[in-house]
């Protein structure tokens, strides 16, 4: 919990008209935006039913005109004379022999031509063997009007005769033009006329592969086509119409097909079926508006759709129009099985492959009719607005919906304008705030300000005038001087007794012992040991004095220290002709071997030479050794700093056994720089004496 008494006067004077300011705001906020929220959702909504009402209304009066169509032409003269004479034709071309000619053009064809193609839009490769024509009449008529046929794939049916001298030529030669312009008025993909006893496709506009076979016992007897035939058949009604739902078909190159039909009556006897095959693109058309779907008001991402029973689309997305690569790659991102995305790509179509397993298409498939923000098609979330179609023959169900990060876009904008508002208003607040605050605080921010660095030489005397704040202003002004000469004279007291503490210690212990802490013993592994010893002093003095003695030593020690320092090497201790120093004490060095023996020699040339200046008669001895040691400040009162270990004795014995101005390593020192240093061997084992020369 944060307690406001840490907060200063102005900080809470100004916290206050924030908090009064943005109350006001975020209450007067948030109640617009529900209310902006509720009246866009009740529109997108409203929007999204209307649309879906207008399209669902658009799609059941064509397939209503389709059935009044196909009744009026069952009924109409031309057609049942049609059929009579297709049917009579068709049934003398059974005792036609079929050449061999014939029978290996129609084989060609299916190979060069249809099987190709098929193949393109199928997941395996078809063989001739399943959609070959098995009966005289359809080789016959495969070869004459398909096979032979000079008109290229998609306009076979421009041929109206083939110059054959038969009956059917000249009945298809009478009727060809006819039904021709009859579908393409009427926008049918084809027209069929099927014998009803047989199954014999006797009469086709545009003389697909399913021309003159049997529905049957033909190759397409397990299409929707012959499902249709057979529910047409088996309805007794007169003036029946059927439909059946899309399904993919073969003789179309495996596009999406479906079919209706009727019963043909000549008098009381039924003597033919009559069988229109429906594009996509005229319920493509009706749902997508033309692609005028931003006109409709369905903005950049709404769409309506069909949704047959088996949960599977029955018109085009519209991210398929407009953008297939990407619709795609958003099928495969909503885990849709890799293989139904191919067969999509392939196929050029999502009908009949994509599903819709979506809670809109589930229940309006069920009879219901709603609207509520679901999960897409596509896995994004969306507004939706279902109901199921009333066409008969068909279970299906329309959907319109748009993503609902569009549906919410206004209602982003309104948020990031009433963001912006808050940000305005808190800003011409927080500058009321401190412009209001600032006369009457200042003299206080001053003497803040003044108290976090009292001490600061640039501080010039308050002026707050004659009040009460301004009697305060003078009396910090007083305290803050008396402070400042207090603590220039604490400083100096500080520093000499650092310079006291540091003469007898190292820096880390030095400053472990000021911070009070307890004893610290210290175990270093590696560290090097110079231990010097001065003869000749006690000669020196009586011969030349005290005061020329300490001031030479006193200049080779100023010129020890800095070389010390340079070096990052420790004194340790030093009393009287004793000068103990190390390398890597405080802290690891990792050269610290040869830190140590530069060292050496550089206090002996600084000594040598500061000897040879004063005449002095005083010679340096040395010692230079390396390994472990332990290291702890000693005493409580006349405490001092020291070190134990086999190098820090062994290292003393050197310098009192080295010769005068000589300087003796230990073994180890020398086996770790012996390839830098020449050294020369002693009578001792193990001790070896430092030359001159800087390399080996």
């Amino acid at each position: 919990m944060i307690d406001s008494r840490k907060f200063s006067i102005r900080t809470r004077l100004q916290v206050m008209l924030l908090v009064a300011s943005l109350g006001s705001i975020a209450v007067v906020g948030l109640f617009s935006w529900i209310l902006a929220r509720d009246i866009l959702l009740e529109r997108v909504f409203s929007q999204l039913t209307t649309e879906r009402a207008s399209k669902a209304y658009q799609i059941e009066e064509y397939f209503q005109n389709l059935d009044q169509w196909v009744e009026t032409l069952c009924e109409n003269h031309m057609v049942v004379e049609a059929m009579r004479e297709f049917d009579a034709a068709f049934d003398a071309l059974h005792d036609v022999p079929v050449e061999d000619n014939e029978t290996a053009a129609v084989r060609d064809y299916y190979e060069k031509e249809f099987l190709p193609r098929l193949a393109k839009n199928t997941e395996g490769e078809p063989a001739y063997e399943t959609y070959r024509p098995n009966t005289p009449e359809a080789i016959h008529l495969q070869h004459l009007y398909i096979a032979a046929n000079p008109h290229p794939v998609g306009s076979k049916g421009q041929l109206e005769t083939t110059g054959d001298d038969c009956a059917y030529d000249k009945v298809h030669r009478r009727y060809q033009k006819i039904f021709q312009a009859m579908i393409q008025r009427m926008g049918f993909y084809d027209l069929f006329l099927v014998d009803p006893e047989t199954g014999d496709i006797v009469y086709s506009v545009y003389k697909e592969t399913d021309y003159a076979t049997s529905l049957l016992n033909g190759p397409y007897r397990n299409s929707n086509l012959a499902a249709l035939f057979r529910k047409v058949r088996d309805d007794p009604d007169r003036g029946a119409v059927q439909l059946v739902d899309y399904q993919f078909y073969r003789p179309s190159y495996n596009a999406p097909a479906a079919f209706i039909g009727g019963s043909i009556y000549d008098g009381e006897k039924r003597i033919g079926i009559l069988v229109v095959q429906l594009p996509v693109e005229d319920i493509n058309s009706v749902l997508t508006g033309g692609k005028g779907w931003e006109k409709s008001g369905l903005g950049k991402t709404g769409e309506t759709y069909l949704v047959g029973s088996d949960l599977l689309l029955r018109s085009a997305s519209r991210g398929f129009i407009e953008d297939k690569a990407a619709y795609l790659e958003s099928l495969r991102k909503a885990r849709i099985r890799g293989a139904t995305v191919d067969l999509i790509e392939k196929i050029d179509t999502p009908i009949l492959l994509q599903p819709v397993e979506t809670v809109a298409a589930r229940e309006a498939l069920r009879g219901e009719s709603a609207t509520q923000p679901i999960e897409g098609i596509r896995g994004e979330k969306v507004l939706s607005s279902y109901a199921p179609l009333a066409i008969p023959g068909v279970s299906w169900a329309i959907v319109s919906e748009m993503q609902a990060d569009e549906a919410f876009g206004r209602i982003r904008s309104l948020e990031i304008k009433l963001l912006l508002a808050c940000v305005l208003v808190v800003c011409a607040t927080t500058l009321y705030a401190g412009f209001a605050t600032k006369r009457f605080l200042s003299p206080i921010d001053r003497m803040l300000e003044r108290a976090r660095d009292p001490l600061a030489a640039s501080n010039a005397p308050l002026e707050a005038g004659s009040n009460e704040i301004g009697e305060l202003a003078r009396s910090f002004d007083d305290m803050a001087s008396r402070l400042r000469e207090q603590t220039e004279e604490n400083k100096r007291k500080d520093s000499e007794i650092e310079s006291l503490l540091l003469a007898m210690l190292t820096r880390p212990a030095m400053e472990r012992f000021r911070q009070g802490g307890a004893r610290t013993v210290d175990h270093i592994q590696q560290l090097t040991f110079v231990a010097m010893r001065i003869d000749g002093i006690g000669e020196a003095i009586e011969s030349h004095g005290a005061e020329r003695v300490v001031e030479a030593l006193d200049s080779w020690a100023a010129q020890l220290e800095d070389k010390a320092e340079r070096s990052e090497i420790e004194r340790v201790n030093c009393s009287g002709d004793r000068y103990f120093y190390a390398c890597g004490l405080s802290r690891p060095q990792i050269p610290h071997v040869r830190r140590g023996v530069d060292f050496a020699r550089a206090a002996l040339r600084s000594f040598t030479e500061s000897v040879r200046k004063t005449g002095l008669p005083l010679r340096l001895r040395i010692g230079v050794d390396s390994g472990s040691a332990t290291a702890a400040v000693l005493g409580k009162r006349q405490f001092h700093q020291d070190v134990w270990g086999r190098a820090a004795e062994s290292v003393w014995r050197l310098a009192e056994a080295a010769p005068p101005d000589t300087i003796l390593v230990g073994e180890q020192v020398q086996a770790r720089v012996a390839d830098v240093f020449s050294f020369a061997s002693t009578s001792e084992s193990g001790v070896w004496v430092l030359s001159e020369n800087e390399s080996a």
